[in-house]
């Protein structure tokens, strides 16, 4: 049996992106990392905006504040 994944070797080039930058304090925001491409292509949202919304998140500080078990399992239920 076999099965193709799609976007992932997007994926990787922005994995390694971040692995150049690690070693210096940068940041990537979701957005970049996580291109519309990606999003539609891996969950159930056309977009990270989308995605944030949906869980009820509209500032950074809420997101900083949500459990992890919860976007855990929001996460879980909407990526493939």
């Amino acid at each position: 049996m076999s099965f193709e994944i799609n976007g992932l070797s997007d994926f990787q080039k922005k994995i390694e992106k971040l692995e150049q930058f690690s070693k210096n304090e940068h940041s990537v925001s979701f957005r970049e990392l996580f291109t519309d491409t990606f999003m539609k292509s891996n969950t159930s949202f056309n977009n990270c905006d989308d995605f944030f919304k949906s869980i009820g998140i509209d500032t950074e500080e809420q997101f900083k504040a949500m459990p992890e078990e919860q976007m855990d399992e929001f996460v879980a239920k909407n990526t493939s």
